[in-house]
């Protein structure tokens, strides 16, 4: 009601100041200035056609009316009069409330057209936020949960449903509880039109990608013109299909990688197990032949045999492994851990790769209880040692260290071996990946280092080389201590 009466006031506060122009128009060619009748008629014709073009019609034909009574009582014979003696002057009458109401009406459109542009071009900044905030999702499961309040917050709207036939319920963003039922919803998914109307002021509009409808939005009416709910209806549906063709060829391409994996890790355990089987083969045929062998041959030959079976075990493991973490089978198990015990258990299964060389073990203060999973952590460690192991000469020293630094617990395994080329260095935890002197170390899957930076990550942490060529290499990782994650630099340069 308040509002009522300040815009009734205003209203005749506008009236006043026009007739006050009018007014001080008579004053001042009648006292002070006398000029002929065709420069008043043109001074109040002006009036009104400022006013015509800034007001509403009302305002131009009071104007036109009381200009028309001023002018013919103070400026044409008789004067003082509102008779008129020569009917020549009824076309002065008249031209002001024409010209008035004409200019009124052009003015009119052209505001109309003008706050018309004005809304399409709001609209339109408004859908280009939203296009660029929806197509930012690429899965369609987040996209189907997220789309209803990104609509709702980028168009203030006060209830928004979405309705998909692969699901049972609509995903909706009604704070309000404006959307009393969605049985409209799953109707609009079988219709062929745009957007069409609904009862209690909700717009239905189904999602059309071509002739397919891919499901229905339910918005509470704010004012927005058809176009924009038909556009709105468009951009969802290209992004809920263009989510869904993203998954399916991420399904695709997972499906083919797979495949491809199964296909190179056959190939390479086939030709990996040929050596530990030919020896196996061969001990296993000297025993059962050899009636004249001592029994330090016969130690000689059962080590080699247990020696490649071991092998041969490690070699099966590396592969199932390598499988599961590239299709995400492998769950870990963190439980705090004592990583002294951790080390030391991979220290002892490594000894027999590392033969002569030299281990030192530096371990900085107190770690304390680390979550992990100590089995997956301890063959990490485990090849880290073997790979320092073969690819470093003979007698040189292996260095590990481990700290507990700012909430993660970092490993550094050291060699002094020929090193790594800096071409190599981004390759090396790719799977099957040989670097330019692996030919002198022909052993191997070449999945080891991959099957170590997979674990790693599943811990939520990271892990890296560094290396010169005739300086070694240091390879070092870190995992959150308590399961979470850290940032930090993992080698200082």
């Amino acid at each position: 009601m308040q509002e009522r009466r300040e815009s009734w006031f205003v209203q005749l506060t506008q009236y006043v100041l026009f007739s006050m122009a009018a007014a001080g128009i008579v004053v001042f060619y009648a006292r002070f200035i006398h000029v002929n009748q065709t420069t008043v008629a043109l001074s109040f014709l002006v009036l009104i056609l400022f006013t015509a073009f800034q007001r509403p019609l009302a305002y131009s034909i009071y104007l036109s009316l009381l200009c028309t009574v001023l002018y013919n009582y103070y400026f044409l014979p008789p004067v003082h009069s509102l008779t008129i003696a020569d009917p020549q002057n009824l076309i002065a009458l008249l031209a002001f409330l024409t010209a008035g109401i004409s200019v009124n009406h052009i003015s009119a459109k052209e505001r109309k057209q003008a706050a018309s542009l004005a809304r399409q071009s709001e609209e339109l900044g408004k859908l280009y936020a939203f296009s660029r905030r929806l197509l930012l999702e690429d899965k369609l499961q987040q996209l189907s949960m997220t789309a209803p309040a990104l609509l709702a917050e980028s168009f203030q709207l006060r209830a928004v449903a979405l309705y998909l036939p692969t699901r049972k319920d609509a995903i909706m963003w009604d704070p309000e509880h404006l959307m009393e039922g969605m049985e409209n919803l799953h109707d609009a998914t079988q219709a062929t039109g745009v957007a069409s109307r609904s009862g209690a002021g909700i717009r239905i509009v189904p999602l059309m990608l071509g002739m397919r409808t891919l499901g229905a939005l339910a918005i509470a009416e704010s004012g927005y013109s058809e176009g924009l709910y038909d556009a709105i209806g468009s951009l969802t549906a290209v992004a809920i299909e263009r989510a869904s063709a993203l998954e399916r060829n991420s399904r695709s391409e997972a499906a083919r990688e797979g495949e491809l994996l199964r296909t190179a890790l056959l190939d390479s355990i086939t030709h990996e197990l040929r050596t530990p089987l030919t020896g196996i083969r061969l001990a296993a045929t000297t025993l059962s032949n050899g009636g004249s062998l001592d029994e330090a041959s016969r130690a000689d030959l059962l080590s080699v045999i247990e020696e490649e079976s071991r092998r041969m075990d490690g070699l099966i493991d590396e592969a199932v492994t390598m499988a599961q973490l590239s299709t995400g089978d492998v769950h870990l198990r963190r439980e705090p851990a004592d990583f002294a015990s951790v080390l030391e258990a991979a220290v002892n299964a490594a000894r027999s790769s590392m033969r002569a060389r030299e281990l030192r073990v530096n371990v900085s203060g107190t770690l304390g209880p680390i979550v992990m999973d100590a089995d997956l952590i301890r063959r990490v460690v485990q090849h880290l040692l073997e790979n320092a192991a073969q690819y470093s000469p003979p007698k040189s020293a292996i260095s590990i260290s481990a700290a507990a630094v700012r909430g993660r617990l970092e490993v550094k395994v050291e060699n002094e071996g020929p090193g790594i080329s800096e071409e190599d260095q981004p390759y090396v935890f790719e799977r099957f990946f040989r670097g330019s002197n692996a030919g002198v170390h022909p052993d191997g899957t070449g999945m080891g280092l991959a099957v170590v930076k997979a674990i790693v990550e599943a811990h939520q942490g990271r892990i890296a080389v560094r290396s010169s060529p005739g300086n070694g290499a240091t390879f070092a990782f870190w995992i959150p201590a308590t399961g979470g994650d850290t940032s930090q630099a993992l080698l200082a340069k």
